[in-house]
């Protein structure tokens, strides 16, 4: 089995999003290994042209983890 990556973004007030993305994943990876803009959204490319936009003031930890890759 293959493994890949995923990040959780944890928010203020409790709620989360996951991202499996491989592109997404490497994207975030990236801007959060250094110093972050607060004053600006983070811009997350995603599938078929969408983009997630991040409040970088409502995170309040992410967790970077290897997940088993079930598809054949």
């Amino acid at each position: 089995m293959m493994t890949q990556k995923m990040i959780t973004i944890y928010n203020v007030g409790g709620d989360s999003t996951e991202i499996v993305q491989p592109e997404a994943v490497e994207h975030l990876i990236g801007i959060f290994s250094k110093p972050i803009d607060e004053a600006n959204f983070i811009h997350v490319p995603l599938e078929h042209g969408r983009t997630l936009l991040l409040n970088p003031n409502l995170i309040t930890s992410i967790s970077i983890q290897e997940i088993e890759n079930r598809q054949n």
